[in-house]
């Protein structure tokens, strides 16, 4: 398993620095405006993708493990097929009311989203196939090849052919999910060949119920990072919000650390029914994750002013918000490990609840926070909820677990464990 985290993390952190180099060339060469619609463009594809994972997400890796792998594709794919074709009527409906449209849309890029729904949709489904089996090594592969396609096409794009605009950055996006889409697929169908496809209404059942539950988590918790964005476009314009976003894309990037982690931990857990198992391993990478990304917070936090204005003159300020959402993400870490602990251990409705507890600072706080304090005030209550939310898992955990309290503070043992993991890691390397 540690080995599947060392790979993780590695693919993790290369795509981290093509996401740096992505946001990069989009800052300083679309501009803060463009930016901002691209802001607004992916908030509301990533809540799209939410709803379609109802059914086509996670619950793929829990229950592939369990079920025929034909009837999990058939229930998806006719999913993602139905929710395509609602996709496009809702988009359709949206534009006979202006005040709401124009507040939630990006002008000139609606047409995509259905697209964009359909090749994440394709390119997820099997993604989850491929890691509900714990092949990782694939599951990164697929990771890396769509980002490195995606800044390819972009550089190519603003360098080669000189074009600027959001829609570079969407056209670059498409073009990279396409090919993610086939390569899944690929994969997938390469290694099953016997696939028997099927509609069994108890599998949707099944995927629906916790799907649900975890989406609904997830939902809260992208409203907890993400509502802002539209009272931010409705009051301070698309500028100010693309300086916004590229703040929380930069520090969030950190969370490559916990992502890592907590994507082979579901995995683990998923195909796992020891609660001692369970509890021990969650507990030792929990103090890695958020040791880890402390340090790296720390690191960028110290960085010299100068080194941000790689992002452009319309983007200056940005390292005093990464100040302020640092706490946050600290928090956020915790977050990330033990949602996938509920998850994995089939208790997604702690990560609902969770999730809920942040949304309620994130509504209550918001618009007066914008209203007196700006951007700061955004970064704060952003990093209030995902205290809150963290706060509410690590009281959950430790009450169905039973843990001491002083067992949540990194020990010896920690350390021990971390020191022997890297050992062998070396050794693999010669």
């Amino acid at each position: 398993m540690f080995k599947n985290i060392l790979h993780t993390a590695v693919v993790r952190f290369l795509n981290a620095i093509l996401t740096l180099v992505i946001a990069i060339l989009s800052s300083r060469y679309l501009g803060a405006e463009a930016y901002g619609r691209i802001a607004l463009f992916m908030l509301d594809l990533s809540v799209l993708m939410l709803i379609a994972e109802t059914v086509a997400g996670s619950a793929i890796v829990y229950y592939l493990p369990r079920k025929q792998i034909g009837e999990i594709l058939t229930v998806t794919y006719l999913w993602l097929a139905l929710f395509m074709v609602v996709t496009i009527v809702a988009g359709i409906a949206l534009t006979f009311f202006d005040t709401i449209s124009g507040l939630i849309l990006p002008e000139g890029l609606v047409v995509w989203l259905p697209i964009l729904v359909l090749l994440y949709g394709i390119s997820g489904i099997h993604s989850y196939v491929i890691l509900a089996k714990e092949d990782v090594q694939k599951y990164n592969t697929l990771s890396m090849i769509q980002m490195l396609i995606f800044a390819g096409v972009l550089s190519c794009l603003i360098f080669g052919l000189n074009r600027t605009g959001a829609e570079v950055y969407i056209w670059s996006l498409t073009t990279s999910y396409t090919v993610s889409a086939l390569l899944s697929v690929l994969f997938v169908f390469g290694t099953e060949k016997n696939v028997r496809f099927g509609i069994s209404q108890q599998t949707f059942n099944e995927l629906w119920q916790f799907g649900s539950k975890a989406q609904l988590a997830s939902f809260f918790h992208l409203v907890n990072r993400r509502f802002s964005f539209y009272f931010i476009n409705g009051t301070l314009g698309k500028s100010v919000l693309g300086v916004y976003n590229l703040s929380l894309q930069l520090v969030e990037g950190v969370n490559i650390i916990s992502n890592s982690i907590s994507t082979v931990l579901f995995a683990r857990l998923s195909n796992q029914n020891s609660s001692r198992y369970n509890t021990e391993i969650t507990l030792q990478l929990l103090k890695i994750a958020v040791t880890l990304t402390s340090v790296v917070l720390l690191l960028i936090i110290a960085l010299p002013a100068s080194l941000f204005a790689i992002f452009g003159k319309d983007f200056y300020g940005v390292q005093f918000t990464i100040m302020i959402l640092s706490p946050g993400v600290i928090a956020l870490s915790v977050n990330n490990i033990l949602s996938h602990y509920f998850s994995g251990t089939g208790k997604p409705k702690h990560n609902t609840r969770a999730s809920g507890a942040g949304l309620a600072f994130t509504i209550i706080l918001v618009v007066p926070a914008l209203k007196y304090y700006g951007l700061t005030g955004a970064a704060i209550v952003t990093s209030l909820a995902y205290f809150a939310a963290a706060s509410y898992q690590l009281i959950v955990f430790v009450l169905i677990t039973k843990i001491r309290i002083s067992q949540l503070l990194p020990s010896k043992t920690d350390i021990d464990a971390l020191s022997i993991v890297y050992k062998r890691f070396k050794q693999k390397k010669h």
